[in-house]
């Protein structure tokens, strides 16, 4: 009986391959996601044709050039060139494929919810486009909206197209759960799948499509109707940040209590299968383009619906302590006219993002007081630095410039290029703030030169 129903599974998958052998991908949005998700869909095999308003970005990935900085992206864009063309055509994109990625920006509106502002442009688009397709054509979005946004896509789209849903076309919510920094890697290996559809026919093809894209290492696909799937996809990013907000609350704790070290403690709890190491580290809070906005979202519709979010608040105002703590520890050890050196600028290593950067913001923070912040990033060139300098804010070059005249050093993100970091490259009786403990602590033992101070550790000294 095993062995028959193995033979079974088999057939569904040659099945399944059959039926999309050849299809082509149409991905709406070239930016920080959607270049690298259009890249994923190449490199499995897929014919992706790239769509955006932006000319710069079509000339670049049509020249084989990323438009955007994340890992991954550049080399497999060169590598499967024949399998990406993009345009500014949504008439030539929508012809030419199967099926439709949108993946523009959502951006926030007063009060947390995401804007449409993008999207319906993009679906009233797609819908004239499909007027003249008599082939089924399903659209997956992947863009973060919130529940019930959906609905008002569909309506988009079958006003526009004059078609009905799941009859005509198809339609369904398929939200990425990547980060950046490794946006590649996380889509083409995801724990998990969530397809949000309103139908029997758009959810049968738009599985298909996922399961062969994942034929090969089949994460879960959780089926579930629209509302379901827009609340699953705020709501984990949410949970997230309460964990990390928890450990920062745990660090805070464990620098007060003589012994006490973050580490060892969520090292231990993280053993339990309900709690889980992930996420689960103190340091500095959360920022990025993701989880702030994802928590202000939970939050109006915890308020449209009269209802509370008050752990995801909760969290929120624990992570903005995170800049108020950071700046008291550094201002504790700064000298008058002295500098302060920060170790990494974005929100967080493998990254060029600034957007609610916790380091950047303590930058500000203190070139505000008339402090002189040294400020050196690794990613160099991809950063903006026109957002980054401003007055007292100077860029350095190298590690050694940046830590070599700071009477303060803030070591900000976990990168562990930075353990090359040397006990000489540091001016004397300064001190260095290692928010992730990246440093080993021996180098610092037995010298009276500099004083090393460990987030989320006792200080003994």
């Amino acid at each position: 009986m095993p062995y028959r129903m193995d033979i079974s599974k088999r057939e569904v998958k040659k099945k399944i391959r059959r039926k999309l052998m050849g299809k082509s991908i149409s991905i709406v949005g070239l930016g920080k996601l959607g270049t690298p998700i259009a890249v994923s869909w190449a490199s499995r095999g897929f014919n992706v044709i790239g769509v955006d308003v932006d000319e710069n970005k079509v000339l670049n990935i049509n020249k084989g050039i990323s438009p955007v900085f994340e890992p991954e992206v550049g080399r497999l864009l060169k590598y499967y060139k024949k399998n990406i063309k993009a345009t500014s055509s949504m008439e030539l994109a929508i012809k030419n494929t199967d099926f439709t990625i949108i993946i523009v920006a959502t951006p926030s509106e007063i009060g947390g919810k995401f804007s449409l502002k993008y999207i319906l442009p993009a679906c009233q688009e797609i819908g004239k486009c499909l007027k003249e397709k008599k082939d089924f054509h399903s659209i997956i979005v992947s863009s973060t909206v919130v529940p019930g946004d959906m609905n008002t896509i569909k309506n988009q789209l079958e006003v526009s197209s004059g078609k009905k849903c799941g009859k005509d076309f198809g339609l369904g919510y398929v939200p990425e759960f990547v980060a950046l920094g490794s946006v590649v890697k996380n889509y083409l290996n995801p724990e998990f799948v969530l397809i949000g559809t309103s139908d029997e026919k758009s959810k049968r093809e738009i599985f298909s499509l996922f399961r062969h894209f994942h034929k090969d290492n089949e994460p879960i696909i959780k089926e579930m109707n629209f509302i379901n799937t827009e609340m699953a996809k705020i709501s984990l990013n949410v949970y997230l940040t309460m964990k990390i907000s928890f450990a920062n609350t745990l660090a805070e704790m464990c620098e007060k209590l003589p012994g006490g070290n973050v580490d060892e403690v969520t090292a231990a709890i993280g053993i339990d299968s309900r709690v889980g190491a992930k996420f689960l580290r103190g340091g500095l809070g959360f920022g990025g383009t993701c989880f702030p906005r994802d928590n202000e979202a939970f939050s109006y519709v915890a308020r449209s619906i009269g209802s509370q979010s008050l752990l995801s608040d909760a969290a929120d105002w624990v992570n903005d302590k995170q800049v108020e703590r950071l700046l008291k520890i550094i201002l504790e050890h700064y000298s008058y006219n002295g500098k302060v050196g920060i170790v990494g600028i974005s929100f967080k290593s493998g990254t060029n993002v600034l957007e609610k950067s916790q380091a950047l913001e303590i930058a500000q923070r203190l070139a505000s007081r008339g402090i002189s912040v040294n400020v050196y990033d690794p990613l160099g060139e991809s950063i903006d630095w026109d957002e980054v300098l401003q007055s007292n804010i100077y860029r350095c070059f190298s590690l050694e410039s940046c830590v070599g005249d700071a009477d303060v050093v803030l070591i900000s993100q976990k990168n562990f290029s930075f353990k090359n970091i040397q006990l000489s490259m540091f001016k004397r009786d300064s001190t260095v703030i290692d928010c992730w403990r990246i440093l080993d602590k021996k180098i610092f033992e037995n010298q009276n030169k500099v004083k090393y101070i460990q987030i989320g550790v006792y200080d003994e000294g």
